[in-house]
């Protein structure tokens, strides 16, 4: 009986201390975090990683084979719009350009010496007084032929006459030779009138040809200078790609910009194409996020976004979505998941980098930041902080809000949800107590202490 006596009194101790531990914590209740149901304002965004770029980025390069001469410039130095920034040697483009010259003054001058006339118009005038002239004289041996034909028919008969008297012995011989001798006389002009006639005409007949040679040769010089012409627009163009040639090899800068990179320095022969620096409006500075391919459907051109990151500081700056450009890329994600992004760019408000300036930053290009682009946002409306949110059984999400100070488990409809507010649209109101992050343990009507 004594050692019942004697287990029994430390039972009923222990066990009074358990029920007076386990009545103490259902008074106390579990310690939570809480928040009020409030109203304000709400955004969703869209957030990841940016990079500062150009529009443009101009690219100084070689524009043909050729020696460059030394590069002053360096990067981060200044230059104007015109300013040169790479000249390369000309010796060898300006003798080529005045070759050009040479060649177009060469053709020229023949041209000018075809188109020159006066010689052939001469000649037509005076070919055709000398066919007037041998047609005339022509003529004029024709009528001497006919006269020599009619004087060696007279001394013909002359001399028949002479024959006749001597026979009747009535003239003398000597008269007879005589005759004889007139009557050779003649036939040797009648031939000599008849070979100049024909020589006359033969003159004339060659002198016909005269101005059609010569109106051949006015042609032939059309032809000439047809070709010429050709031959000078050849030249012209060559003399054209000479002089833009040369004007080339001296490189310009086309903006008022910075130079980015210089990646020659030294006097060298290079290949056309080759890259000598690149030129940037860092007044056009912008920022391009890419985005996965399923968020960036919600975003729109003219959201407000957030720039935020090392390189701009405590307080972020501000800025717009100008463009999304239509296509996008693959890219692999440092675990090895292949990730379909669209580039987003994202212009700076006004005078926006000026401000950071002044406050001692300046973005360059290719300078890390976050973007947070904002794509909706609404007012007046119910919020609660997000890790006060989790799904149920039926995949309904829930919250613990606290009524009479236990846990009261509540089925809630959202609206805009990021990644630390969400919008309550269903299922509390305004001031209502809700557990923010509650215990896993946590279960419905548990009683509850905020702390």
């Amino acid at each position: 009986m004594k050692k019942s006596i004697k287990w029994i009194i430390p039972g009923v101790v222990i066990g009074v201390a358990v029920v007076f531990y386990a009545y103490t914590a259902m008074q106390s209740g579990v310690s939570v975090r809480t928040a009020k149901v409030e109203k304000g304002h709400i955004r969703a965004w869209v957030e990841d990683r940016a990079m500062t770029t150009l529009p443009l980025v101009h690219k100084i390069t070689m524009p043909r084979d050729g020696r460059i001469l030394p590069i002053t410039l360096e990067a981060g130095h200044a230059v104007s719009k015109g300013q040169v920034v790479a000249q390369m040697d000309t010796a060898d483009l300006k003798t080529a350009l005045a070759m050009a010259d040479a060649r177009i003054a060469e053709i020229q001058a023949q041209i000018a010496i075809n188109k020159y006339n006066k010689i052939e118009n001469t000649s037509l005038v005076e070919s055709k007084q000398v066919i007037e002239s041998l047609n005339a004289t022509g003529k004029a041996s024709n009528e001497l032929v006919r006269t020599n034909e009619a004087e060696l028919k007279y001394s013909e008969w002359i001399l028949g006459m002479e024959k006749k008297l001597v026979k009747e012995q009535a003239t003398s011989k000597e008269n007879v030779r005589r005759a004889q001798r007139d009557y050779g006389q003649a036939g040797s002009a009648v031939a000599f009138a008849r070979f100049v006639s024909k020589a006359t005409w033969a003159f004339a007949a060659t002198a016909e040809l005269l101005p059609k040679y010569i109106h051949e040769r006015l042609g032939l010089k059309l032809l000439e200078t047809d070709v010429l012409n050709h031959q000078l627009a050849g030249a012209q163009a060559e003399r054209e790609m000479a002089a833009r040639r040369l004007k080339r090899a001296t490189m310009a800068s086309p903006v008022d910009g910075m130079v980015l990179r210089r990646l020659v320095k030294n006097e060298a022969y290079l290949r056309a194409g080759t890259l000598l620096m690149e030129i940037g409006d860092m007044t056009r500075l912008e920022v391009t996020a890419n985005l996965l391919s399923q968020d960036v459907v919600t975003v729109q051109p003219g959201n407000p976004v957030d720039l935020y990151g090392t390189a701009i500081g405590v307080a972020p700056i501000r800025g717009a979505v100008s463009r999304i450009k239509p296509a996008g890329f693959t890219k692999v994600s440092s675990l090895g998941v292949d990730q379909q992004r669209v580039p987003v760019v994202i212009a700076f408000d006004k005078d926006t980098l000026e401000g950071l300036k002044q406050k001692g930053r300046t973005l360059g290009l290719a300078y890390r930041v976050r973007a947070r682009i904002y794509t909706e946002e609404k007012k007046d409306v119910l919020k609660v902080p997000r890790t006060a949110l989790f799904r149920g059984a039926d995949n309904q999400w829930q919250v613990f809000s606290v009524k009479n100070g236990k846990a009261a488990l509540v089925p809630v409809t959202l609206g805009i949800v990021n990644d630390e507010e969400a919008a309550i649209t269903g299922g509390l109101s305004d001031g209502d107590t809700i557990i923010v992050a509650p215990p896993k343990a946590l279960r419905n009507g548990d009683r509850v202490k905020p702390s």
